[in-house]
């Protein structure tokens, strides 16, 4: 899908159909504007990638990334001859845009039980993947910043929203809307070295004991057509 250009600030807004992504929740999605509910509609599911890729996210955890995959980098074949066809290399673009799918409730769901149990293991689909960080950005040492910032701030993050509420075991889901703040960065020095899909100001609602409660998630990124967390608070 192929966004206006904001030249100004180096991204791209999301077409405008797009910016009025509705909301998760009860095992249904809504939108407003019926060009957005055709173009989700055609649009293949993505599965998100294996949590085995989160690295020593998956490890510090202390999750079970169950069969081995192959890792998104790229690795030299000892023998002669094509390369064996890769997962991704199966006509999903990274930026690809998003798609409305049950997944995306279902790990919100996960998310919410790992913060009601303070237990970073129980969303281990929420994440950003490590090496999809190395691929789309541009530094010196992308996998040192994964592993100094976005993993722990992840896991931490879980641990204090979890104390942030009383009763917070008894957390029960009742929805989650994508924010408003939807954006296609582009490419930039020392930031990007691809475009990727980006949004700000999530909701995730739920109750406790009958009382609305709600958090807000700072920054989702998408990654082949899911969204993952980049920063939880």
């Amino acid at each position: 899908m192929t966004a206006p250009r904001n030249r100004a600030r180096g991204r791209e807004e999301a077409p405008r159909s797009a910016r009025a992504w509705g909301r998760v929740g009860r095992g249904a999605l809504t939108f407003s504007g019926a060009g957005m509910i055709a173009a989700l509609v055609l649009a293949p599911s993505c599965t998100p990638v294996p949590i085995v890729s989160y690295d020593a996210a998956v490890l510090e955890a202390g999750l079970d990334g169950g069969d081995a995959t192959p890792p998104l980098t790229d690795a030299s074949d000892a023998e002669a001859g094509p390369k064996p066809r890769r997962e991704w290399d199966a006509g999903v673009e990274d930026d690809a845009f998003p798609a409305a799918s049950d997944e995306l409730e279902l790990r919100m769901r996960h998310l919410l039980e790992a913060i009601a149990a303070g237990d970073p293991a129980l969303a281990p689909d929420l994440l950003y993947p490590r090496d999809a960080w190395v691929r789309a950005h541009d530094a010196h040492d992308p996998g040192k910043l994964w592993d100094t910032k976005v993993k722990p701030y992840f896991l931490k993050d879980i641990q204090r929203l979890h104390k942030s509420q009383k009763s917070m075991e008894r957390a029960r889901f009742v929805s989650f809307e994508l924010g408003h703040a939807l954006t296609h960065v582009q490419p930039r020095a020392h930031d990007l070295k691809r475009p990727v899909w980006r949004v700000r100001g999530s909701k995730l609602t739920f109750t406790i004991d009958d009382k609305p409660k709600r958090f807000v998630i700072a920054e989702m990124t998408a990654f082949r057509g899911a969204w993952y967390v980049t920063k939880l608070r």
